[in-house]
């Protein structure tokens, strides 16, 4: 998806060209109907508070960490493999340090743009009422979460709860995986040890 930034210069290039090659006032006035519901759709959108290189980010660390329960899935019940779950407990202890750090920022990121969802039911509310197109807070409430200016905000919040909830997930699977990694370890160590003592 495009950040507000990069739809407002395609929307502003796009309607420009528009404009040189408009043959009639017919043409024009679609054209200034088009740009007047992209600026309204502009201004109902959620900003974005996670920057590509964030989400790149994160696409890396959730790679990794499936790398890594694949790898161990692979090794499981094999106590003779202890060098490589010493290896694979250290990479994801790695990856769950960076995973909870990322995964702590999205959420506070998910609570601004929570806000931000609700000052704009709010605007709407206040503009269907001033427009007088509902008689009460209570029908601007319920028109507002349907009106099509909501929508686009909505679409922003769904989009940034998607990334949330994915990297949540990641994390929780990640740090149960650790925790069957160190038991592993813990478990491979103390049968070389008794081996140790009865031989």
């Amino acid at each position: 998806r495009l950040t507000v930034e990069e739809n407002e210069y395609l929307i502003s290039k796009f309607l420009l060209v528009l404009t040189e090659f408009a043959g009639d006032e017919r043409e024009m006035f679609l054209i200034n109907s088009i740009h007047d519901k992209a600026v309204a759709d502009m201004n109902y959108r959620l900003p974005s508070l996670i920057s590509r290189e964030r989400k790149r980010r994160v696409i890396e660390l959730l790679k990794e960490g499936t790398r890594i329960i694949k790898d161990f899935s692979g090794y499981a019940g094999d106590m003779g493999m202890i060098n490589e779950y010493d290896r694979l407990k250290k990479e994801i202890g790695t990856v769950q340090d960076q995973l909870g750090d990322v995964e702590g920022q999205l959420r506070a990121a998910g609570e601004v743009i929570k806000k931000e969802l609700d000052m704009i039911a709010d605007r709407i509310k206040e503009d269907l009422l001033d427009r007088e197109l509902a008689k009460s807070n209570a029908e601007a409430e319920r028109k507002a979460k349907v009106d099509p200016r909501y929508e686009v905000a909505l679409g922003d919040y769904k989009e940034m709860l998607e990334v949330i909830f994915t990297t949540r997930n990641k994390y929780s699977t990640v740090d149960s995986v650790h925790d069957d990694l160190r038991q592993s370890v813990s478990t491979g160590r103390n049968s070389i040890i008794k081996e140790g003592y009865n031989s």
